[in-house]
């Protein structure tokens, strides 16, 4: 029996009706992040796969597709959960996809490089971060990470030749070895006693005197053993007059089961008395080192225990953005402005043996705008989305009305990840997530 939580949307049928492709997106999207949150990873490659069909469904006459606004987010997930599945040819078609859409995603660049450098292809992953560097040159990540790949494509061109340098090393003090040749063999009857013997076809053939020997060996053994047999037989029957099985004899005469197991004085000294002592409150044992237990004071078990804190999480996120928050920009470039347009999410701090985990995924959408010096004026919104591994998927749209003389501004400093409007947003939502995990219950 299939128990899979995810089976009522994973086996219905996408709707021909654009709003409910529309919410079922939304569901597919909520559930794969929860999935990938989880470690379920089966699950989430299935719902990313499921989400990926609802954006390019075309439907019927009359229906038209889903927005593919953020379609290079939904390749770009599943890639990172196919790289935890190992499916590492499957990521990296993944992020082609993905920078197919959109060639300025930074990580697909950095999860295409990591694939192709499991996958052995080192000249291809160093290519992948070139490509990504010349988008981002100030991303220290992908340095890192070619830096990694250069390392281990050495280890690997040594190592093969350490290998090939000992194939083909030549030793001419050892021997050749020479084929073995073993004989062909036939089996024959004896007409006297039925005995199974092996010829060598060379000619010769074994003695009467061998055979006769053998089948006095064989007799021998057949007499032995029913000897034996006899002898065994007839101590079990004495055995078992002389006592019960299942029972055995204590040292102090008494009968008992079998399986009962004596303790000695000895023994039970150093056991000690077992039995659950009650402890009262005021016996309650404080660490030596005064550090206090994790949970509330009726949680001393340290079992689980799970606060919300969504709402004292987006309150932090609206304090961190007040109203026309300005992002400054380099050679006398408009400011842009940004405001909090929306948060969505939760927030949990969940104890559990001892130890307290931070979820959260938290979404939050900002407008932003700016007018250049010759009144020319961009706007636009940019979401961030937490993936549930500590970072953020970024997606933003431009306005129509925006003016097309502002589209570099936009592409530098908007849609740029190293520095701009993400940069700055990404600081102060780190600056959140850092008060979140100061939190003490």
């Amino acid at each position: 029996m299939n128990n899979n939580p995810h089976d009522d949307i994973l086996s219905s049928e996408i709707p021909n009706d654009d709003q409910k492709r529309v919410n079922m997106l939304e569901e597919l999207k909520t559930r794969a992040k929860g999935a990938f949150q989880a470690k379920d990873l089966r699950n989430a490659e299935m719902l990313y796969s499921k989400a990926i069909d609802c954006v390019e469904f075309s439907g019927s006459e009359g229906s038209t597709a889903v927005s593919t606004s953020g379609e290079h987010l939904l390749y770009s997930n599943r890639a990172a959960v196919r790289l935890l599945l190992k499916k590492n040819e499957d990521a990296v078609k993944d992020c082609d996809k993905c920078l197919k859409l959109d060639p300025t995603f930074i990580k697909a660049h950095f999860r295409k490089a990591q694939g192709l450098m499991r996958n052995a292809k080192y000249r291809e992953a160093i290519d992948a971060c070139k490509l990504g560097i010349e988008q981002h040159p100030g991303n220290a990540e992908l340095r890192t990470l070619q830096t990694e790949i250069q390392t281990e494509w050495d280890k690997d061109l040594e190592q093969k030749q350490k290998f090939n340098a000992e194939a083909n090393e030549i030793r001419p003090d050892l021997p050749k070895p020479e084929p073995t040749r073993i004989p062909l063999t036939k089996k024959a009857k004896t007409a006297d006693e039925g005995v199974t013997t092996t010829a060598v076809e060379s000619g010769s053939s074994p003695s009467a005197g061998s055979t006769a020997t053998s089948a006095s060996t064989s007799k021998t053994k057949a007499e032995t053993t029913a000897s034996d047999a006899g002898n065994g037989a007839t101590t079990s029957s004495k055995e078992e007059k002389n006592d019960m099985r299942g029972y055995k004899k204590t040292a102090d005469g008494k009968t008992t089961s079998y399986f009962h197991t004596e303790i000695s004085a000895e023994a039970k000294a150093l056991i000690g008395d077992c039995k659950p002592q009650k402890i009262e409150a005021a016996q309650a044992v404080i660490p030596e080192d005064g550090s206090k237990k994790v949970g509330s004071a009726w949680n001393q078990a340290g079992t689980f225990e799970e606060r919300n804190y969504t709402k004292w999480f987006h309150e932090k996120v609206r304090e961190a953005f007040p109203k026309d928050t300005e992002v400054e920009l380099p050679n006398d470039l408009p400011d842009i402005v940004v405001n909090v347009d929306s948060i969505s999410g939760d927030a949990n701090i969940a104890c559990s043996r001892g130890k307290v985990k931070y979820i959260h995924d938290i979404c939050t959408t900002l407008k932003w705008k700016f007018t250049t010096a010759d009144d020319k004026s961009g706007s636009g919104t940019i979401k961030f989305e937490a993936d549930g591994d500590g970072d953020y998927d970024v997606n933003v749209e431009v306005d129509n009305k925006s003016h097309s003389s502002t589209r570099q501004i936009v592409n530098e400093f908007v849609k740029g990840s190293s520095k701009g409007v993400q940069g700055f947003v990404l600081a102060k939502l780190k600056e959140v997530e850092k008060k979140f995990h100061a939190v003490k219950i």
